[in-house]
């Protein structure tokens, strides 16, 4: 499990360089030296998203190579709420992975209160905007 969070904690780095302007595969060297680190260091080098029961790379492929609908943008620029993140998804749009996540992240700060959940949050909130204006 250690492990796990460690790479997770450098995806979430490489999420917030991308959301800066900066490059992703800055922690690749990090990810490289890590037993669990294979997937996401093939995830920053172009490869396939991995799903199995211990670990899951899809949700950072979303913001690294997905592109969101204007109306999502819409509604991240209009401001943020569960409810309207919760109606967005129900309509079954393409991105809605994102809005699932980024719905994660506003209840989890909510719930938590923890500045951490609240960073996380907004670096999404850029990559979206930043993803969306590409």
């Amino acid at each position: 499990m250690e492990c796990l969070e460690e790479t997770n904690e450098l995806m979430e780095e490489a999420l917030e360089a991308a959301a800066n302007g900066g490059d992703p595969s800055s922690v690749a060297d990090k990810l490289a030296g890590l037993p669990c680190g294979k997937p996401y260091l093939d995830l920053l080098r172009g490869g396939e998203p991995q799903i199995n029961s211990v670990l899951a790379t899809t949700h950072y492929a979303q913001y690294m190579r997905g592109r969101p609908s204007h109306a999502l943008i819409e509604l991240v620029r209009s401001g943020l709420s569960e409810a309207g993140l919760a109606r967005y998804v129900l309509g079954r749009p393409s991105d809605a992975g994102i809005a699932v996540d980024l719905l994660f992240h506003l209840v989890m700060l909510r719930v938590t209160g923890d500045p951490i959940w609240r960073r996380r949050l907004e670096t999404r909130l850029r990559l979206v905007i930043r993803n969306g204006d590409r």
